[in-house]
């Protein structure tokens, strides 16, 4: 507990305050004395308009503190001189106070000792206590205090002059920091002590900049040509300034359709050229302390292409199948094989190839009509029976699969999981600002740091691609959708790269709009404001034309002009056929000739042996 020399935690217990009567009428009458307790009674009365946990006391010196007893609580209190600080928000919340009693002149150092204090908290209350009367001194020790509260960007500060010989409050000032730093001198004891003044900003001047990163922030051209602005982040943003009555400009005019890359918004935050940039920051750089409230708390995950219907080349394909040309095949051969044995049987009809091949067996298998013998007997009638059936069963069955495989085609295998996703050809486009590490490997995985590039393709639905989103974005996804009857992209439950993701905005360190945005945020959330401005969003968007409710030409999957490569099958086994053909041809010829010439030579030898 080295470092916590010259910190003293004291619990005291708690003095009886004033009845509000007594307060009023000493106030009014500057009959605060320091000796009955007046700075205990003031620290109450502020407890009851806004509750504190700590008390913070910064004195000039420890031999201060003897002099300081009568301020009397309940509650913790932590006394620190201007040589030992500490970071009061590794260890307690933003509910304190800081107490500061000033010596006779103005100390710079003291005053920096308690910003290093306040570091990071920066906005809480503090009581300034002043011992001297407020002369040309006083007017020098407020124009200090208003310096360096503007320089470190503390807004809740309350002055109170009180001479040590007298012992009495003189002159009560509320600190107002819009829409300049400035004292307001307190006259009426019925005035808050510390109200809240970012309600009024009085047009202060913010410095935003515009991300274009839709459908959070959409730029546009109105009917005038003049620059629009629409988007959950972008509403959100004109409604603060709406509501607490500031000024927003631009730190640099935008260009439709070009976006910065994070990293060079990063900078400018840091030289603090920029008060509230409107675009995301997810905390990836560890600094969560200097974001706003959760603006969306989302998951990301991948839209990927939707499952397609098999193409008709395909579709040949899966009708012609090996399980069909079996049962052709093995059809056709049985029938020709009982054909032949009753023509050898009964008729004494003998052909080695007829029990292949019959050319009455293989029209019947594939239901077309044959030349029956001319005298069939009985056998061959049953024979006749069993083939018609066999060729109607085989004929109504390919009809029935060819009519439903080209009415309501199937579709390709949906990639639902990562184990499919590394299987397809998909490709996950993502940008280096929103890519988070997928809880399985992915193989096909392509970062890029140009956003435009990646909302484009994005929005226009390429399908050569799959895209990291977030469950707050993909409805707009799904809406634009909503007609198709065949959807372009799916989101998977098995796809998700992170369950819980925020998103909120960076500020500068301190800065003095995050309570007034936090509020504003909790609000709009309670409100549902939200999910209205992003209806309003995707209507500015259907009537620009930036998206479109049709299917885009490059992914129109409609009726189309059947061409030769979809009947790739059909020409497949017709191309066999003429080519097995081709070669029974020439195995014929060949029989032929060669029977002709043995023909020839037995009777050459015939004739040699009568003669």
């Amino acid at each position: 507990m080295q470092h916590l020399r010259g910190l003293v935690l004291i619990y005291l217990i708690a003095a009886v305050p004033l009845s509000k009567q007594a307060l009023e009428h000493n106030f009014l009458t500057n009959d605060f004395d320091l000796s009955n307790g007046c700075i205990s009674t003031l620290l109450a009365e502020i407890y009851q308009q806004s509750p504190y946990n700590t008390i913070v006391l910064m004195i000039s010196r420890l031999e201060e503190e003897l002099r300081l007893h009568t301020i009397q609580t309940n509650l913790p209190r932590i006394i620190i001189t201007k040589s030992h600080t500490w970071n009061l928000k590794q260890r307690f919340n933003s509910e304190i106070i800081s107490v500061i009693v000033m010596p006779r002149r103005w100390d710079h150092k003291f005053f920096k000792s308690l910003v290093q204090t306040l570091d990071f908290m920066r906005q809480t209350k503090i009581l300034i206590i002043a011992q001297w009367n407020e002369t040309s001194l006083g007017s020098y020790f407020k124009e200090n205090v208003l310096s360096i509260s503007q320089q470190f960007r503390m807004t809740k500060i309350f002055l109170a002059f009180i001479p040590r010989k007298e012992g009495k409050i003189k002159y009560l000032y509320n600190l107002n920091p819009y829409p300049r730093y400035h004292w307001v001198l307190r006259t009426h004891f019925l005035e808050p002590f510390y109200p809240q003044h970012w309600r009024n900003m009085h047009r202060k001047s913010i410095i935003i900049f515009v991300e274009q990163t839709m459908p959070r922030v959409f730029l546009f051209l109105d009917g005038q040509g003049k620059l629009q602005m629409n988007g959950p982040w972008a509403r959100l943003i004109l409604l603060f300034a709406e509501r607490f009555n500031a000024s927003l400009h631009m730190y640099k005019s935008p260009v439709l359709d070009k976006s910065t890359f994070y990293t060079r918004i990063a900078e400018l935050m840091e030289q603090n050229l920029i008060d509230i940039p409107i675009t995301t920051d997810d905390g990836h750089d560890g600094k969560f302390h200097l974001n706003s409230a959760p603006i969306e708390v989302t998951q990301i995950k991948l839209m990927v292409p939707c499952p397609v219907p098999i193409n008709t080349g395909k579709l040949y394909a899966m009708v012609l199948n090996f399980e069909f040309l079996c049962i052709i095949f093995i059809s056709s051969l049985v029938f020709s094989i009982m054909h032949s044995l009753i023509d050898w049987l009964f008729a004494r009809s003998f052909d080695f190839w007829s029990f292949v091949l019959n050319d009455k067996a293989l029209p019947s298998v594939l239901g077309q009509s044959f030349i029956a013998s001319k005298s069939p007997n009985l056998s061959l009638k049953l024979l006749y029976l069993l083939m018609f059936i066999n060729g109607l069963g085989i004929s109504i069955q390919f009809a029935v699969r060819i009519r439903m495989l080209f009415t309501t085609p199937p579709y390709h295998k949906p990639v639902d999981n990562y184990d499919e996703l590394n299987l397809s050809p998909v490709q996950i486009l993502a940008t280096n600002d929103i890519y988070s590490e997928p809880p399985y490997p992915l193989k096909n995985v392509m970062l890029t740091n140009n956003n435009s590039f990646f909302q484009e393709v994005r929005r226009n639905f390429n399908t050569s691609y799959g895209y990291y989103t977030t469950s707050s974005v993909w409805p707009m996804f799904k809406r634009q959708q909503q007609g198709l009857t065949d959807k372009i992209f799916c989101l998977y439950d098995n796809l998700t790269i992170r369950s819980t993701y925020s998103f909120a905005i960076r500020l500068q360190k301190d800065s003095e709009y995050k309570e007034p945005l936090d509020y504003l945020i909790h609000r709009i959330h309670d409100l549902g404001l939200m999910d209205a401005w992003r209806m309003t969003t995707f209507s500015d968007m259907l009537r620009t034309k930036d998206i479109s409710l049709l299917r885009p030409k490059a992914v129109n999957n409609g009726p189309t002009t059947l061409l030769v490569g979809d009947l790739y099958s059909l020409w497949t086994i017709a191309a066999t056929g003429w080519a097995i053909s081709g070669v029974v041809f020439l195995i014929e010829l060949a029989l032929g000739h060669r029977r002709k010439n043995l023909k020839k030579l037995l009777n050459n030898l015939k004739e040699y042996t009568f003669s």
